[in-house]
């Protein structure tokens, strides 16, 4: 890696960055010379192992500086040493990305408790709690730094089916703004994104179907599913200093999903 790559000397770190969106974005700053700490639920899992030999192959290969941590968000104990690993030796951060997510769908009637705490655990708690450390970090250090947040275009939009999932990314969109104001005085600036349908493993139920893939991309206006390479270009602009005087806000990402796609052809005046 040289200094001539745009995030040489930055530190970022990712949740959720075994697979999709998070993986994708961790990618992306690495490539772009960035030290990157990925971290993932469950790295030790058969699967999570799969992931695990994945990254390191690519973060290898690239010749990036970078860490794997394991830790659930949602635990406040968890977060502090997950923080405590990443800031050991450099004591560097520049970037956080609080991209780690879930969504149990269910009929609200039918909703456990349980299940819609655990939602809300991890997409809001969790960034809550990854938030507050690294805001800390920023101003004990001074250091102008930049938080995103990955919320979905469901943010504004209903989603039948998956009412703690829309509950948790609409809270998320408002944490947003009122950190994005709260820090705006130390120079720090925090930003969300919120796609609409991207071809993650959250979403293979319905995109590995050829007839419901279909299906959703004849409601997507581009008339096609998006890419996590497509959000990670995002990203890296948002956390980028060409994005310097923008803070508070969520950067819709969709192909058009959420303009009211009804009316796209005319039904009524």
């Amino acid at each position: 890696m040289t200094d001539q790559l745009p995030m040489a000397g930055k530190s970022a770190l990712i949740t959720g960055a075994g697979s999709g969106i998070g993986r994708s974005i961790a990618w992306g700053l690495a490539r772009s010379g960035a030290r990157v700490v990925l971290n993932d639920r469950d790295w030790s899992s058969t699967e999570g192992r799969r992931r695990e030999k994945a990254a390191r192959e690519y973060l290898d290969a690239l010749g990036a500086d970078y860490q794997l941590i394991e830790a659930d968000v949602s635990s406040e104990g968890a977060v502090k040493d997950m923080y405590q690993l990443a800031l050991s030796g450099t004591n560097s951060l520049d970037f956080l990305v609080n991209n780690a997510g879930e969504q149990l769908p269910s009929a609200t009637h039918l909703h456990s408790l349980a299940d819609f705490s655990r939602v809300l655990d991890t997409n809001l708690v969790g960034a809550f709690l990854c938030a507050r450390t690294a805001l800390d970090h920023f101003v004990r250090t001074g250091v102008r730094g930049a938080v995103l947040n990955i919320t979905s275009v469901h943010e504004t939009v209903p989603k039948p089916g998956f009412a703690s999932y829309a509950a948790s990314k609409a809270a998320l969109r408002m944490l947003t703004s009122t950190l994005a104001l709260e820090y705006a005085r130390h120079g720090i600036r925090v930003n969300a994104i919120a796609p609409g349908a991207i071809d993650t493993e959250m979403n293979q139920d319905w995109v590995s179907d050829r007839d419901k893939k279909a299906r959703g991309e004849a409601r997507i206006p581009l008339g096609r599913i998006g890419q996590p390479d497509e959000v990670a270009d995002l990203a890296l602009f948002l956390l980028s200093d060409a994005a310097r005087y923008i803070t508070g806000q969520s950067v819709l990402i969709d192909g058009g999903l959420s303009l009211h796609t009804d009316f796209q052809h005319e039904w009524a005046s």
